[in-house]
């Protein structure tokens, strides 16, 4: 008895350390929440520093870690895509950052994506009479897909494929759309 006593107090206090010890290493300490960028190279600089960088030194490590670290995905990415779209419109115009144009084509069409989904017992659902961009909004979105395919990104290479395959935006060519996903590796 005693001794299962001794083993639920030891539990619980190490559970009470490793809860205070991770509250106090990721706890934000600027007025804002999600001030504080823990990114995937392990930084710590905050989204107006990232901000700046891409900005005025159109830096292309503190644009992926703008758009893509850990904590501010939900901040920059999901919810706020204007500044998203800026970001990545700035960087392929400036830059000719070939993942900043598939950035662009990505957003956009995911805008277009949510604006036709309702929520219907808390899941995302997907409408059939969807909003769809005009003819002029869309070539812009697939020339932004075609540069960034072209300077050699992965991703717009696949995604560039998968259309082609689709026929969906562009005319069906099968043989191109295998050969963009076979040059993107996937």
């Amino acid at each position: 008895m005693r001794k299962n006593v001794l083993i639920t107090l030891f539990c619980t206090f190490a559970i009470i350390g490793l809860w205070g010890y991770f509250y106090k290493k990721y706890k934000v300490n600027e007025p804002y929440p999600y001030m504080n960028v823990f990114t995937l190279n392990y930084t710590d600089l905050t989204i107006k520093e990232l901000e700046k960088r891409v900005v005025e030194d159109n830096d292309r490590k503190a644009y992926d870690q703008l758009l893509y670290s850990d904590n501010t995905t939900d901040y920059i990415y999901d919810s706020d895509k204007n500044k998203s779209l800026f970001y990545s419109l700035l960087m392929a115009n400036t830059c000719h950052y070939p993942s900043a144009y598939y950035d662009v084509y990505n957003l956009l069409d995911s805008y277009e994506y949510y604006c036709n989904c309702k929520v219907v017992n808390n899941h995302l659902v997907h409408e059939k009479s969807p909003f769809s961009f005009d003819k002029v909004t869309r070539q812009f979105m697939i020339d932004n897909l075609k540069k960034g395919a072209a300077l050699g990104d992965m991703q717009a290479n696949k995604c560039l494929g998968e259309l082609y395959l689709e026929g969906k935006y562009l005319p069906k060519d099968t043989v191109l759309g295998k050969m963009l996903i076979k040059k993107s590796g996937y």
